[in-house]
């Protein structure tokens, strides 16, 4: 696996927990609300060391591989 595949997948899993994180909090503040991924749009801001470069990148290599 190419190191920037690595990098990327790496990132993601990052992402991924933090979101994770977010959600298992608020399970434990007792907010049962049905709520949008959209109104967590933002919240995880900076968290991540993606540049929005390497995002654009790993999209059209996912859609190079695509059928």
């Amino acid at each position: 696996m190419p190191e920037s595949d690595a990098l990327l997948l790496n990132s993601q899993v990052k992402s991924l927990e933090l979101q994770l994180k977010v959600l298992k909090a608020e399970l434990g503040e007792g907010r049962l609300e049905p709520r949008s991924f959209a109104s967590l749009y933002g919240l995880l801001q900076g968290q991540s060391d993606t540049t929005l470069e390497e995002i654009e990148q790993a999209q059209y290599k996912l859609s190079e591989g695509l059928p």
